[in-house]
């Protein structure tokens, strides 16, 4: 029976080698719970200040049609939606709506790119670009929407400069589920090359 031998310095390189690769995994599983939780706050603030311009929106879309409907009526024309003044029911408000339009708008994205456009079919595609076009317009309609005195200057700014609130609408209308769903629930890969010496 053959005996090999080998230095003992062969062996504490392959000890060696073992530790760095292990320190890497960590290293990596770690980085990725970091981003997943930065993800996960910022793409939940960001969803939330979107499902609230979105609502707003809708209710100045609803109070201006309601105005324009009932406008040969006579008497009283001033239609509008009744105010919110339940904390509560305006959170539960938000939450519903923020809810809908992605559920609708990553379902279908998620269709598309399992099977391309043609997988969704005539009415899915036209539910695609109606949730799409009304996400974006009524998060455009709050956010341009009057201002209180007492609102955050960025808020009034963005009221008053419409192509600075047409290209945040569309950010708010991506962004959030691109953080929460592309980054924060499915995770980022990090891939870390050694420098060669």
């Amino acid at each position: 029976m053959p005996v090999t031998s080998r230095p003992l310095s062969a062996y504490e390189d392959e000890s060696q080698d073992q530790q760095p690769k292990a320190t890497t995994q960590i290293g990596r599983v770690l980085d990725n719970t970091a981003v997943r939780i930065l993800a996960f706050a910022v793409g939940g603030i960001w969803w939330l200040s979107g499902a609230r311009y979105t609502l707003e929106g809708w209710m100045q879309f609803i109070n201006v049609f309601l105005q324009w409907f009932f406008a040969t009526l006579p008497g009283d024309r001033n239609w509008q939606l009744p105010a919110i003044t339940s904390p509560g029911v305006y959170i539960l408000l938000v939450l519903v709506a923020g809810i809908i339009y992605s559920r609708v708008e990553v379902g279908q994205y998620r269709e598309a790119v399992r099977g391309g456009v043609s997988a969704l079919g005539v009415g899915t595609f036209i539910l695609f670009i109606f949730a799409n076009g009304s996400d974006w317009g009524s998060s455009y309609l709050g956010m341009t929407a009057p201002q209180p005195e007492d609102a955050w200057p960025v808020s009034q700014w963005l009221a008053a400069t419409l192509p600075a609130a047409a290209l945040w609408s569309l950010f708010t209308t991506y962004g959030p589920e691109v953080l929460l769903f592309g980054v924060a629930f499915r995770g980022v890969s990090f891939r870390w090359r050694k420098r060669k010496k």
